[in-house]
This record gives structure tokens, C-alpha cells and sequence, in this order.
């Protein structure tokens, strides 16, 4: 029974991230890119917040302070070592994994 909530849920949440995809797309379509870049960002140091706003070196610092130490959480989880690594693969959508949640 929790096995079926779950991949209601699951799969719930795969329909409302492949509709928004496609209205993402859409919106790109009829109205083209209107995000902006980041080109300005606040960095703590020792001597207090330094802004930064050369583009290269806002670009470096946002790839290692902020994606460097979110992949590095993310690797640390117990799905990306040993036997779990093993036996369910990196993203886990196996037949592995499958069988494992029909129980």
C-alpha cells in the first residue's frame, strides 16, 4: 500500500516537472530568453563581504562556492558509495531500484 502512495507521488511529481518543460520551452519560443545573468555577488572572506563584478571571476566563484559544495553534499549521500552504488547505479531508476519499490 505505501509502495503504491509512493509511486503516486513519484510519478505525480515526473508530470509536473515534463509540463513544466514544455511550457518553459513554449514561453522561450513566443517570447525568447528574458532572465539576466548574475553579474554582481557578495563574498564572505576574512575581512569581511567583498563584492565582486568582473564577470569571469563572478562566474568561478559562483561554480566553486556554489555548485562545487552542492555536488560535493550531494556525492556524500549513502546512494553514491558501496553497495548501494552498487547495486542501484547513481540515479537509482534501475530494475534494481524498481523492484525494490513494488516491494
Amino acid at each position: 500500500e505505501g509502495n503504491v502512495e509512493a509511486e503516486t507521488r513519484i510519478l505525480n511529481i515526473i508530470r509536473a516537472e515534463t509540463s513544466s518543460l514544455k511550457y518553459r520551452r513554449l514561453r522561450w519560443v513566443l517570447h525568447g530568453l528574458q532572465g539576466r545573468s548574475v553579474s554582481t555577488i557578495q563574498v564572505p572572506t576574512d575581512l569581511g563581504i567583498v563584492t565582486v563584478d568582473e564577470e569571469e571571476d563572478v562566474h568561478q566563484i559562483i561554480l566553486t562556492e556554489i555548485h562545487g559544495k552542492r555536488y560535493t553534499m550531494a556525492s556524500s549521500a549513502p546512494i553514491c558509495h558501496g553497495v548501494l552504488l552498487d547495486q542501484y547505479g547513481y540515479d537509482a531508476t534501475g530494475p534494481e531500484a524498481i523492484s525494490l519499490l513494488n516491494g
